[in-house]
C-alpha cells in the first residue's frame, strides 16, 4: 500500500549532527518525507542542522493518541521523556530502531555515572520491547541484542543506517590539511572517533608502537575525534601511553574538526586502523572505504558487518600482526591501491542509499498493509474529482523574500478555489539552503505545502569549483545542481512515486536544482516551467537548455524573457506558451494608496526592495548614490528594504536600512518615495516595479536588463538610465519637478490597472492550464 499522508511520529532521546544515530534519524525522515508521509521528529535536542524540525512534546502526544500515527523509537540511551511517549501512545504500529547500548563494562572505573547509565538503558531495552509492534536494526549483531531482550525474533527488520557518505563527494577537503597530509612521505594511518573507552585508542598506540619498534619511525597515527570530559582519566591514559612509547611525533590527537578538515583526512591518508571492542556497527569503517582507504580492522561486535569482505582484520590484539600488515600496505602501494578500490566498490554495493530508503519504504509499507487492511488502503490512494495541480518551487512563505517565490505564493492563493494546489517546497528560507521552516505544514489558506529539509547547505568553495568544472564539461548540468541546489533528493522522489496523482506539475524558476526535478516524470503528467529565464552567465550553461526543452509549455512574464529562450534555446519556441506576468497583494496596496498614510522618513527619499545581494547590483546603486550626494548637496536619502545575503552595506546618514519588513510597511515607504530604483541586470520581470506602479510612483531600471527596461518603455512609468550621468539627471530631474514623477507614476499605474490586475490575469492562466490538462495544443497564446 501507499504511505502517502500517513502521520509518522519519530522520537530520539537527541538529534546530533555528523554522528551515526543523527543521519539515521535524518536519513529516515527523509525517506517518509519522499513517500508522502506527514513526518515530525521529537528530541529533547536538536542539532543547528535541525532546528526546522522542532516540536513541542505536547504535540507530539496529541498525534499519538491516533492509533493511525506510525511511532517509530530511536533507542540508543536511556531518555525518560521519548520512552514515555512510547509507552503513552495509543499507536498501531510501534517501531523500535535500536542502535545497541554500550555494555557498562567499558567505563568501569572511568565514571560511575555512566556505568549506571549504560547498565540502566540496557535493562530499559528489556523494558521498552514490551511497548513496541515491531522492530528495526541497522546490523545483525543488533539483532541479537534484541532477541537476547526479548523480540520475537520474526518481528525484528533488518535495514542498514541511512548514511551521509554522498557528502564526501560534496565537500571540497581543506586544502592546507590535504596539503600538509600529501607533502608528509611518512604512512599516515587514520582513525576517527571519540575518545571514549571502547574505542580502542590504546590499541592503536600499541600498535603504531609495534611498527616503529619493528620497522621505522615513518608513520604517524591521526586520532581525530574530541575527548570527553566525563572521561578524563581515559584522555590520560592515551596522553602517558604516547609519552611513555616515545610517540609523540608518531601520534597527534585532534578535537573536532570542521567536516572539510575530516574529507581531508579520508582522502590524504594512507590507510585507516579500526580497534574498537565495541561498535554496533561502526560508520567510519564505511567513510574510509568510500574514500578509497585500505582498512585494517579488529573483527569483533558489529565491525565485521561495516567493513564487509574485502579488507584484511584480525579477531586477536596482536600489535606485531597489525603492524605486519600496515608495513605490507606501506611498502606494496599495489596491496593497498588493490584494497581501496576493493572497498570503495564493496560500500556502493552493499549500502547504496536508494537500495537502503527503497528496503526501509517496502517493509515499512508492508507493515501498513497488514495493519489497515486491503480496502482502507485502496481508500487511502482514492482520488477527488477535482483537478490537482502540483507547484514546485525552492522556497515558498509569507517570510521568504523574491519575486518568484511571491509570484508562486500569490497564484497558489488564487488558483487553490479552482484547484486542488499541492506545493512542493524546501524548509529554507534564503538562498543558503538553511532549514528554518518546520516540515509539518500542512494545509494553508486552502492548499496543502509539503517541505523538505535540503540535504546540505550551500557550500559556495564546492558550488565555485562544481562551476568551474560545469562549463569546462567535466561534470553534469545536474551534478553542478546539486551544489547549487538546494538539493532534495526526497522531493524528486516523491514527484517520482506521485506524479501519476496530479493533472499538472509547475515548476517555478529554471535556475535551481528543483527544476531538474519535474522532466524526470516527462510523459507521465504535462509539466509546465515558469522559468524566468535572465540574461545571465547560467543561462548559458550546458544543459540549461537541454532540461529546459523538456517541459511541455512554459509561463514567461515577459516578451523579452520569452525573446531570450527561444533565440538561445533550440525547439523552445515549438513549446505551447503565454506571456502572463503576475498581480501583485491588491488588498494590502489598495488599502496603503487610499489611506492617508505620513512618510517614515522627514527627509526625501528614493527606495531600493529585493534582496541585498551582488548580483541585483546593490552594490553599484550605493556607490552612485553616495557619488550623486557627494556633488549634489541634496538631502535625499537612500532606503533599502530586504535581507543581505553575499554583500554587507552600512547604515548611515543618508542610507537607511529597515530590514525585511511586511507588505504593509514595505507599500507605506514605496508609496512616500520620490521613486523606487531596481538596479539589477538580471531580472525576468521585476514585481516591485508592478507595486510601484500600483501605489502610483515612478521607477528607475538599468538599460543593461532587457526585461526590466521593456516594462518602464511600455508603460512610460519611469527613467531607464545607463550610467553614472544618467542616474544623476533622473534623479535631480525627480527632485526639481514633483510633477513630472507624479506623471510618470500616473502612467505606470494606468499599465498596471491595464494589464496586471488579477481579474484579468486569472482567466487566462486558468483557461491555459485547463488546455494542457485536456491535452488541447497551441503554439502560443496571446498575453
Amino acid at each position: 500500500m501507499s504511505l502517502r499522508g500517513k502521520s509518522v511520529v519519530i522520537t530520539t532521546p537527541v538529534w546530533l549532527h555528523g554522528d551515526g544515530v543523527g543521519h539515521d534519524v535524518d536519513g529516515m525522515a527523509r525517506a517518509l518525507l519522499s513517500a508522502g508521509c506527514k513526518v515530525t521528529v521529537y528530541s529533547q535536542f536538536y542539532a543547528s542542522a535541525y532546528e526546522g524540525w522542532r516540536v513541542d512534546s505536547a504535540d507530539v502526544r496529541y498525534l499519538l493518541q491516533d492509533p493511525e500515527t506510525i511511532l517509530i523509537h530511536h533507542h540508543s540511551i536511556g531518555c525518560d521523556a521519548t520512552e514515555e511517549l512510547l509507552k503513552s501512545a495509543k499507536s498501531k504500529m510501534r517501531i523500535m530502531r535500536y542502535h545497541n547500548v554500550t555494555p557498562p563494562e567499558f567505563f568501569e572505573g572511568y565514571n560511575e555515572d555512566w556505568v549506571k547509565n549504560c547498565t540502566n538503558g540496557r535493562r530499559v531495552t528489556v523494558d521498552l520491547v514490551r511497548y513496541c509492534t515491531e522492530f528495526s536494526v541497522p546490523s545483525l549483531y543488533d539483532a541479537r541484542d534484541l532477541v537476547h531482550a526479548g523480540a520475537p525474533v520474526d518481528r525484528i527488520g533488518y535495514c542498514p543506517y541511512f548514511h551521509k557518505l554522498e557528502d564526501f563527494d560534496r565537500v571540497v577537503p581543506t586544502p592546507s590539511v590535504l596539503d600538509q597530509l600529501q607533502k608528509d612521505e611518512r604512512f599516515h594511518v587514520l582513525f576517527l572517533g571519540r575518545r571514549v573507552t571502547n574505542k580502542g585508542h590504546l590499541h592503536l598506540i600499541r600498535t603504531i608502537g609495534a611498527y616503529t619498534h619493528n620497522y621505522d619511525d615513518k608513520i604517524v597515527l591521526h586520532l581525530v575525534g574530541a575527548a570527553d570530559d566525563n572521561l578524563k582519566r581515559y584522555d590520560e591514559e592515551i596522553r602517558e601511553e604516547i609519552k611513555a612509547r616515545s610517540l609523540e611525533k608518531n601520534v597527534v590527537l585532534y578535537d573536532k574538526l570542521a567536516f572539510s578538515d575530516i574529507v581531508a583526512f579520508y582522502k590524504g591518508s594512507d590507510a585507516f586502523l579500526c580497534m574498537s571492542e565495541h561498535e554496533g556497527f561502526c560508520i567510519p569503517v564505511i567513510e574510509a572505504e568510500y574514500c578509497g582507504l585500505p582498512v585494517l580492522a579488529h573483527y569483533r561486535r558489529g565491525v565485521p558487518e561495516a567493513l564487509g569482505p574485502t579488507q584484511p582484520w584480525l579477531t586477536s590484539l596482536n600489535y606485531d600482526e597489525y603492524a605486519r600488515i600496515l608495513r605490507r600496505m606501506r611498502v606494496e602501494p599495489g596491496y593497498a591501491r588493490s584494497l581501496g578500490e576493493a572497498g570503495a566498490l564493496s560500500v556502493r554495493e552493499r549500502f547504496d542509499i536508494d537500495a537502503i530508503q527503497a528496503r526501509f519504504l517496502e517493509w515499512a509499507e508492508d507493515l501498513a498493509l497488514a495493519a489497515q487492511g486491503e480496502a482502507s488502503a485502496r481508500q487511502a490512494v482514492a482520488r477527488l474529482d477535482r483537478r490537482k495541480i502540483a507547484f514546485v518551487v525552492q522556497r515558498f512563505g509569507r517570510d521568504v523574500s523574491g519575486g518568484a517565490e511571491a509570484f508562486a505564493r500569490m497564484y497558489a492563493e488564487l488558483l487553490s478555489p479552482f484547484y486542488d494546489i499541492t506545493v512542493l517546497t524546501t524548509t529554507s528560507k534564503t538562498l543558503d539552503w538553511d532549514s528554518e521552516l518546520g516540515v509539518n505544514t500542512h494545509g494553508s489558506d486552502g492548499f496543502e505545502i509539503l517541505r523538505f529539509p535540503p540535504r546540505h547547505k550551500r557550500d559556495y568553495q564546492a558550488w565555485a569549483q562544481a562551476s568551474t568544472q560545469a562549463f569546462a564539461g567535466e561534470i553534469s548540468y545536474e551534478e553542478w545542481q546539486v551544489h547549487h541546489g538546494p538539493h532534495v533528493p526526497e522531493l524528486s522522489d516523491y514527484l517520482q512515486t506521485y506524479a501519476h496523482e496530479y493533472d499538472l506539475i509547475v515548476n517555478w524558476t529554471y535556475i535551481f536544482a528543483t527544476a531538474t526535478y519535474a522532466p524526470k516524470v516527462q510523459g507521465r503528467v504535462p509539466i509546465v516551467n515558469v522559468p524566468f529565464f535572465h540574461d545571465e552567465t547560467w543561462f548559458y550553461m550546458q544543459g540549461c537548455g537541454t532540461n529546459a526543452i523538456k517541459y511541455d509549455a512554459n509561463i514567461y512574464q515577459t516578451q523579452a524573457e520569452k525573446d531570450l529562450a527561444d533565440s538561445n534555446i533550440d525547439g523552445i519556441a515549438g513549446k505551447q506558451s503565454i506571456v502572463l506576468g503576475a498581480g501583485v497583494e491588491e488588498a494590502v496596496l489598495d488599502e496603503i494608496r487610499a489611506t492617508d498614510t505620513k512618510s517614515p522618513l522627514d527627509d526625501p527619499y528614493i527606495v531600493y526592495v529585493g534582496r541585498i545581494e551582488k548580483a541585483k547590483g546593490i552594490l553599484e546603486l550605493v556607490e552612485q548614490f553616495k557619488k550623486y550626494k557627494s556633488r549634489s548637496g541634496s538631502k535625499l536619502k537612500l532606503v533599502i528594504i530586504g535581507r543581505a545575503r553575499d554583500c554587507e552595506v552600512d547604515a548611515d546618514d543618508d542610507i537607511v536600512l529597515p530590514g525585511f519588513v511586511s507588505e504593509e510597511e514595505k507599500a507605506t515607504y514605496i508609496k512616500h518615495a520620490l521613486c523606487l530604483v531596481n538596479p539589477s541586470h538580471f531580472e525576468s520581470f521585476s514585481l516591485v516595479l508592478i507595486e510601484a506602479w500600483s501605489l502610483e510612483r515612478p521607477v528607475m531600471v538599468i538599460s543593461q536588463c532587457a526585461a526590466t527596461k521593456g516594462q518602464v518603455e511600455r508603460s512610460g512609468g519611469g527613467f531607464v538610465y545607463r550610467n553614472y550621468r544618467d542616474f544623476a539627471w533622473a534623479l535631480e530631474t525627480l527632485e526639481k519637478d514633483k510633477d513630472l514623477g507624479d506623471r510618470l507614476g500616473s502612467n505606470g499605474s494606468s499599465f498596471y490597472e491595464a494589464n496586471y490586475r488579477w481579474a484579468a490575469l486569472l482567466p487566462k492562466v486558468r483557461l491555459f492550464l485547463d488546455d494542457l490538462m485536456a491535452g488541447e495544443t497551441s503554439a502560443a497564446w496571446p498575453a
